[in-house]
């Protein structure tokens, strides 16, 4: 694998800085009271739709270095797009801006930053984060019935972009745990570093067994149900293979259970291991929400039975039986 060198990271660090300033000034409290609203807000969205080339045009080592750079003006979007109802909302805060932004956070977690990885609070909080905007559009009538709901309550374009997101949290978190030995990644409890293991692997041992324990149980079964309710409705076919894609990989942190893309390289330490440890606490804790997953996915598979007719889609093709 090529290596940055100083040079060329600090041309890259330049090039963030050119972007990642002028975003953070756009957010000033003074700008919000001035009649330049409809400027700003263009130039913010301009401004991430740079931010966004850049991160997917640059190396992921170089990425994984500028993550907490580059993810604070990221950040400040998610929180004017959060504030209190009844606040006075922000000219910024738009669905375009946190769109862009969800997708800028989804391509900074391509690099699984060790910097967000090395905290388990810091990947709980962003789990958190990104299940508040996977609802949106989750209720036909949320504007209707909630005079001060969020401006992107029936956004469909944000709740792709934070599904996308939130996939890319659990495919870093599992690459983090990749070279872990499958002893530690069964174990109920999070493992001290000096086993042998680093801290970031810690860190995300002890993030999976907080989702897995009960005060996770009500935002856990809610993120499953978000996941799974696109899945057997007519819609966008990009999003609900990703709904599939992170239902899977979020199941495959939480339980433990080593993952399609792992298992050559792991079946035979699996094996040595035993089955039993692979049935620990995230096993325990996704046994509340079988019957309803199964449910759901049953729904998929055997997709109408109305008239005698039950039709599975299998990839792009579609069988039907009478």
């Amino acid at each position: 694998m090529a290596t940055t060198s100083s040079s060329e990271y600090s041309e890259i660090f330049q090039a963030f800085k050119a972007i990642c300033v002028p975003l953070v000034d756009l957010t000033d409290p003074g700008l919000q009271s001035t009649s330049r609203h409809r400027q700003a807000r263009a130039d913010h969205v301009n401004l991430l739709l740079k931010l966004l080339h850049l991160i997917n045009s640059t190396d992921l080592t170089s990425l994984a270095a500028l993550f907490d750079y580059v993810f604070y003006p990221i950040s400040t979007i998610f929180r004017l797009s959060t504030a209190k109802p009844g606040s006075r909302e922000s000219p910024l805060a738009n669905e375009r801006s946190l769109q862009l932004a969800l997708q800028c956070l989804a391509g900074l977690l391509k690099a699984d930053p060790a910097h967000l990885l090395h905290s388990r609070d810091g990947v709980l909080a962003m789990f958190n984060i990104l299940l508040q905007f996977m609802s949106a559009s989750s209720s036909g009538n949320v504007k209707s019935t909630v005079k001060a709901g969020p401006f992107w309550a029936e956004s469909e374009e944000v709740r792709s972009a934070a599904i996308a997101a939130m996939y890319e949290l659990f495919r870093a978190c599992d690459a983090g745990l990749a070279s872990v030995d499958p002893a530690f990644l069964t174990a109920p409890t999070p493992i001290p570093s000096s086993l042998g293991h680093s801290a970031v692997q810690t860190s995300l041992l002890g993030a999976r067994s907080a989702l897995a324990s009960d005060p996770f149980s009500v935002p856990l079964g809610y993120c499953l149900s978000l996941l799974l309710a696109p899945l057997s409705q007519s819609g966008d076919r990009e999003e609900r293979i990703m709904c599939m894609r992170t239902l899977q990989m979020l199941l495959s942190f939480l339980t433990g259970c080593i993952p399609l893309e792992r298992a050559n390289l792991q079946a035979s330490a699996a094996t040595a291991v035993g089955t039993d440890h692979l049935h620990m606490a995230g096993v325990r804790a996704m046994q509340r929400f079988v019957p309803g997953m199964l449910s759901a996915l049953f729904k998929v598979i055997t997709a109408d039975f109305k008239q005698g007719i039950c039709s599975c889609t299998l990839g792009d093709r579609q069988c039907q039986r009478t």
